[in-house]
């Protein structure tokens, strides 16, 4: 079986009475090359070319064999009809078998795209749909579970009839809402809570407090009875009275701990800003670079608010939030009204944040007009992270 054949012949191998449907070969395009025998080449079929159809014995299955000769070879399948050109749909070589069109089975429960590169399975009402951008499940007709792979924002998204929730590399949503930011504002309630647990001291009078101030007098009935104040009270009826009334720190206190400092005081007749008590804090001197050597190493004087002029007969808590997230203190039956630092000679020192507190000091002006300041001190509060430190001024009897 050797030889040329001429162009557009088709050659049958079979017996000699003609039978393919056994051991025999149909073989095409074959024309000027060597011709294959009726035997299934188990071994390199060398320069040959054509296309040939073998009846396997065993099995009568049809087996597809396409001599190359030097060339890729393979199989291409193509489709065309009456208003469409030649497509290819398949192509199968050595190497690869392409399909350009979809594999599905005759249900259409498993499909698969080659062309719009997806895989989608179908079982009555779930389905479940893979490409290289996501992967999704549904149930019904609607999405469910979405799997997305986005360069920029890969996340996986559950969905039901009432609610959604979402997770992406950075977040975490329930119904639109982020778990990490409400995290985070549990994580803040929680701080502030912890910042106002207010623990409290009764605080008596005592030249160690009062020092080289003026000590605190009784409460006028004036203010007791009329106005149900009470705590300490002070008024400078004499030219350059003035008060300094000492709190001690927290044992090992360091400038920033204190994140946050108030005085709540009844304003019994002062109508200046510049009259009303303020607030120092002082450090303890270290024998270097001290501002006041043997008394204070630095300070920093805290004012009541120069835009608000106060009203006499009024309840007032001053407060300076002196790292700017120090959230309000309780402020009850008082107008709460910030502090800021004073512009005079302020701070003295370096007052840095790791220098030792030595003492909170309520202050008044010296330099006040007689009978302009006058005023009850209530309480003083010192708050740091781990909770609010208050100073309960008693009254005298």
């Amino acid at each position: 079986m050797s030889g040329l054949i001429p162009e557009g012949t088709t050659l049958q191998l079979s017996t000699s009475t003609g039978d393919i449907t056994h051991q025999g070969v149909l073989g095409s395009n074959a024309s000027g090359t060597t011709l294959l025998t009726s035997t299934f080449p188990t071994t390199s079929t060398g320069t040959s070319l054509g296309h040939y159809h073998y009846t396997e014995a065993t099995t009568n299955s049809l087996k597809f064999l396409n001599c190359s000769g030097t060339g890729d070879g393979g199989h291409q399948f193509f489709h065309s009809s009456s208003t469409q050109s030649p497509l290819k749909v398949l192509e199968s070589n050595r190497t690869a078998t392409t399909i350009d069109t979809q594999l599905k089975n005759t249900s259409s429960k498993v499909i698969l795209n080659m062309v719009s590169n997806d895989l989608t399975l179908t079982d009555d009402l779930f389905q479940s749909s893979v490409n290289c951008e996501a992967f999704r499940f549904k149930y019904n007709g609607a999405v469910n579970t979405q799997i997305n792979n986005s360069p920029e924002n890969p996340n996986v998204s559950f969905t039901s009839a009432t609610t959604n929730s979402q997770l992406s590399a950075s977040d975490l949503t329930f119904g639109g809402v982020s778990l990490p930011t409400r995290v985070t504002s549990a994580e803040s309630d929680i701080d502030i809570l912890t910042i106002k647990q207010t623990n409290v001291l009764q605080v008596y009078s005592s030249p160690a407090i009062y020092a080289d101030g003026r000590p605190p007098l009784t409460v006028p009935s004036a203010s007791s009875n009329t106005y149900a104040q009470f705590g300490w009270y002070f008024k400078n009826t004499t030219a350059g009275y003035k008060v300094n009334w000492y709190m001690p720190p927290a044992t090992g206190m360091i400038v920033s701990d204190v994140i946050g400092l108030y005085l709540r005081f009844f304003n019994c007749s002062t109508t200046s800003n510049d009259d009303t008590p303020f607030l120092t804090v002082y450090t303890v001197p270290t024998g270097s670079g001290d501002f006041f050597p043997g008394f204070f190493k630095s300070s920093m004087t805290y004012i009541f608010s120069q835009s608000v002029n106060p009203t006499v007969n009024k309840s007032y808590t001053m407060f300076e939030n002196v790292t700017g997230t120090c959230p309000n203190p309780a402020s009850y039956a008082s107008t709460l009204v910030s502090m800021e630092q004073s512009p005079v000679n302020n701070p003295r020192g370096t007052y840095a944040p790791t220098e030792s507190v030595l003492a909170f000091v309520i202050g008044s002006n010296s330099s006040s007009a007689v009978n302009s300041v006058e005023f009850i001190a209530q309480k003083l509060g010192v708050m740091t992270l781990t909770g609010t430190q208050e100073l309960l001024y008693q009254t005298l009897l």
